[in-house]
């Protein structure tokens, strides 16, 4: 199961990480840019991906769900039960050893714009979906494996990740040396600690996740939107994106796992499913790229359209009907003849490449849970 991604230039055996982080930045941006591969030329080899791993996981448990209760027949030969096991499997051998716990990372290195990231960097946010998906196939199963590496991420999370506490609460870093307060990075912390508290009750796990909660929560916006992060020296990076969703999916997941029944976190999912709702998207079920930016539209975007209001229809019916209308409309505009979803999608032409964390993972995960809901829905 392998593939590409928009990031993996420095996967490639020329050695490109030579030439520094600026250069190597503004050169990735250049590669996940160009509508035409040069993966042949560039020497880059495909790449097995444990966030992609993750998603497919999630996806395929969701799968069996759905296979097991009527909703969809198996494909004869292909059972989702059968690729339970085998995901899980790769995660563990793959997974990176801390201190205290297990992570994981991307397999390549990736440059920002003033440091290069090593290949297997402990990532919370790979970490984190990786657990989403490890929880999913504990629920399938009951393996007592993932139970035990469910509660090693979590060991990961709050003993090796560097931590910022203020009067406005706790918030986890991205990576072991990334100094930025990422507001949707440390919601799929708490998210983590909560789904994991639910399962085993375990202690110092609740405490530290209602902190990150009332961290996220004091930096919603007026309007309902979050900024990405705050900075170190103060201020925000303001980039509005698919990142929104993150935040509320992680929120509600949070309050579901924790029992957390603090009012301020129904008015903060219900202020900013709104923003997500109108601003974000347009009525047809295109997503716009950055706000303001309308153009291109991502398949990273319109696949976390339909997670997040598929979450938020236990708000709203009328989001489980846009989450269709964002399905719908994917479909139409953005799948190609051969099965795949194109990365983007401009207002000009698109980039057809097919990325499998970045895209297809993303999508099979988005549908499947739209499938489950929709059909929940009909059989009650």
């Amino acid at each position: 199961m392998q593939g590409c991604d928009p990031y993996d230039l420095l996967a490639s055996t020329l050695r490109l990480d030579r030439l520094g982080s600026g250069a190597c930045f503004a050169l990735t941006q250049l590669h996940k840019r160009s509508p035409v591969s040069l993966r042949g030329v560039l020497r880059i080899p495909p790449q097995r991906i444990p966030k992609a791993y993750g998603l497919l996981l999630a996806a395929y448990a969701d799968l069996h769900r759905c296979e097991a209760g009527g909703l969809i027949a198996p494909v004869a030969g292909n059972a989702a039960e059968a690729r339970l096991r085998p995901l899980f499997r790769w995660l563990l051998d793959n997974a990176v050893a801390t201190r205290t716990g297990i992570c994981w990372g991307l397999p390549f290195a990736y440059a920002s714009r003033v440091e290069m990231i090593a290949a297997g960097t402990p990532s919370l946010v790979v970490t984190a979906f990786v657990h989403r998906g490890i929880w999913a196939y504990h629920r399938e199963t009951g393996d007592p494996e993932a139970l035990s590496a469910m509660r090693s991420c979590c060991r990961f999370v709050l003993d090796d990740l560097p931590r910022f506490e203020s009067d406005d609460g706790l918030c986890f870093a991205y990576t072991p040396t990334n100094p930025i307060r990422c507001y949707n990075a440390t919601m799929l912390a708490a998210e983590m600690l909560a789904r994991t508290w639910a399962l085993t009750g375990e202690a110092g796990l609740l405490e530290p996740a209602r902190r990150t909660v009332d961290f996220v929560l004091r930096k919603q916006h007026d309007d309902g939107h979050w900024a990405y992060a705050a900075m170190p020296r103060g201020g925000e990076k303001q980039q509005i994106d698919f990142h929104q969703g993150f935040v509320l999916s992680s929120l509600l997941a949070y309050a579901t796992f924790s029992s957390d029944s603090d009012p301020r976190i129904e008015t903060a999912l219900r202020q900013g499913g709104e923003y997500y709702r109108r601003v974000q998207f347009t009525d047809d079920g295109r997503s716009l790229w950055r706000i303001p930016r309308r153009f291109p539209t991502d398949i990273h975007h319109q696949a976390q359209g339909v997670l997040t209001f598929v979450d938020l229809s236990v708000l709203s019916r009328d989001y489980l009907l846009f989450a269709e209308r964002i399905a719908q409309w994917t479909i139409e505009n953005m799948q190609d003849r051969a099965g795949y979803f194109h990365y983007r999608r401009g207002r000009w032409f698109s980039n057809r490449i097919d990325y499998v964390r970045w895209g297809q993972a993303w999508m099979m995960r988005a549908l499947i849970s739209l499938l489950q809901q929709t059909s929940t829905e009909v059989a009650a």
